[in-house]
Parts: structure tokens; sequence; C-alpha cells
């Protein structure tokens, strides 16, 4: 089983405006259909004299091929989430992150040194709470926290809920044993390290948590091996660290989640343009249902007044406010 993933937009709360989104969208695909994809992704990329299906370099025409084929088939499912200024605001954000480190602290006071060295991926903790925390030296920049410690693990959680509810039964076993999550990023190794050991606490948090599918329920091949509390699965446990950072020239699962993450974007943004309309609903077909509802995860930080979320219920039923995890 594979994840692809890409963002579209600005994380950068403390600079953007209201209105101006960040997207990470995922692209989940099984190993047994990855051939047929990668067949589909080379091909295109030979047809139009591409190195990459990147959408800001696709034409409209080229764009709308792609979603027809991402949405009229039957090899992937797509998950995204957005969030933007007004969402997270960046006055709230020095708290927010002195909260996920309490959390951090409090969550790894009572597990055992095994699970420990796992959530922690065997750096001190110390390590970790220097980067959450955002008045120091080495906290991770306000634009790479936002992306990759709020918005990315929760994408993570429901592309890997999405191939667990489309994919259900003893026939997917071998698909689950060797689960995959590639994140298109061009920063330096050392960078990717990081982010990847940073994610890791809270993908092993209660709130993304799986649940089991209706058909196979905890009978299901992932529930069978990582299971958390008796019923829900163990995100964490699943993953590992199959996590890798790579360029999107290299994963082409990942080029459609950049075509993906850039139209759930340009729709959000511009709710009326019609070109936007069209291509979000050409890939709704293969969109995952989120909590019982079809649409983009909206995340918002518990505390903020109003009703921020507003401008994107056109695309997102789902609106979801966290507190850390």
């Amino acid at each position: 089983m594979h994840i692809g993933i890409d963002g579209s937009g600005t994380f950068a709360v403390d600079s953007a405006q209201p209105g101006s989104p960040g997207v990470v969208a995922a692209v989940v695909v099984a190993e047994r259909n990855r051939p047929a994809l990668e067949r589909y992704v080379r091909d295109k990329c030979k047809e139009w004299g591409l190195e990459e299906l990147h959408a800001v370099e696709l034409s409209l025409r080229q764009l709308q091929e792609v979603c027809a084929w991402i949405g009229g088939g039957e090899l992937l499912v797509w998950t995204a989430a957005l969030t933007d200024s007004a969402l997270f605001p960046d006055d709230k954000l020095e708290d927010w992150r002195e909260r996920q480190a309490g959390e951090l602290v409090e969550a790894t006071s009572t597990v055992t040194s095994e699970r420990l060295e796992e959530i922690l991926s065997r750096r001190s903790l110390e390590w970790h709470l220097s980067r959450i925390r955002a008045d120091g030296q080495r906290s991770l920049p306000t634009p790479h926290f936002v992306e990759h410690l709020f918005v990315l693990p929760r994408v993570i959680g429901d592309a890997v809920q999405a191939a667990v509810d489309a994919h259900d039964g003893p026939e997917w076993q071998d698909e689950f044993d060797a689960l995959q999550v590639w994140i298109d990023d061009s920063s330096a190794k050392d960078a990717k390290t990081q982010v990847r050991d940073l994610v890791k606490p809270i993908l092993a948090s209660p709130g993304l948590a799986l649940v089991p599918p209706r058909r196979g329920g905890v009978d299901h091949p992932l529930f069978t091996k990582h299971v958390r509390d008796g019923r829900r699965g163990d995100i964490l446990s699943l993953i590992g660290d199959r996590i890798e950072f790579v360029d999107s020239r290299t994963e082409p699962v990942c080029q459609l989640a950049d075509v993906v993450a850039w139209t759930v974007r340009r729709y959000a943004e511009r709710p009326t343009a019609e070109q936007a309309a069209r291509l979000y609903r050409l890939l709704r077909p293969r969109q995952h249902g989120i909590e019982g509802s079809r649409g983009v995860r909206i995340m918002w930080m518990r505390g903020v007044d109003g009703d921020p979320a507003a401008p994107y219920m056109h695309i997102a039923p789902i609106v979801t406010r966290l507190e850390p995890a």
C-alpha cells in the first residue's frame, strides 16, 4: 500500500492573509494497482513533453484530463485538509505550541520504555520539545510547524483510514504488511529526518487512532496486528519508519497528490469560479469520506473566535477544531 502526499499554497500563517489556504493532499494506491498508476503518469509526461505532472505547469485541458482519470477510475482514493491564517492565527501560535509540548510530556510519562523509544524515534524528549516550542533557537519555523506538525499528521491519519476503508478484507493482508508513505519535499536530508521524527508522537496520539472498517471490522488485516485499546488501530505501529521524503519526480503517486492539492486549493479560494469547480467535481468520485461525510477537512485551532471556516464550507463539511495532539 502506498500513500503519496504533497502540499499546495502557503502555511506561513504569520504573514499570509486570510483566504490564502495551505492544502495537504494524499493519494492512496494499492501495490497491485501501482504499476497502472505509474504507467499513466509516465505516458502523460511523455505525451506532453513534461518531466513530471506538476499542476502549475499543466494547461486547463491537461488538468481536466488528469482529474477525470483520478476521479473516473477505481485505482486510488484521495483525501485532503487545509488551514489558513484565520483558522490558525499567528497570535495564538506560541501558546498552542507550548500546550503541544505539554501534551507530549504528559503522553510520554505513562508509556513503557519500548513504546517511548518508538514514539520519540530514539531521540530525547528534550530534542522534541526544543523544536515544538516557539521560543528557542531550535524551534521549527512557523510555516514548517503548521504544515508538518498541524496539518500533515491529520492527513496521514485520514489517508491510512482511507486505505483501510477502501481495502477491506483478508485479500489485502499483504498490502498492509508494508504500507509506505511518500511525502514530496526537496529539503535537506537532515531536515526531512527531523520532520519525520517529530511527526511520530502525533501519529501515536489517541485522536489519530484508526476506526475498524464496516465490513471487516476488527478482523481487518491491519487490526489483527496493530491494535490499541482493544479496538482502534495504531497508525504509528503500522507505519513505523516507512515515512520517506522524496523528490516527486521519482514518485508518480506524489505527482497525482500535487494535482489534487492544487485543485482543492483553487476551488477553496474561488468557490464561484466555474473552471475550479469543474476540476474539483471531476476528482470527487474518488474522494474518501471523513467521519461519514465526503469533503476536505478544515483544520481549525480550538479557541479561535467567530466562524473563520465559513468561506470554505462549499468544499468542506468536516471542520476539525483541534486541541494540541
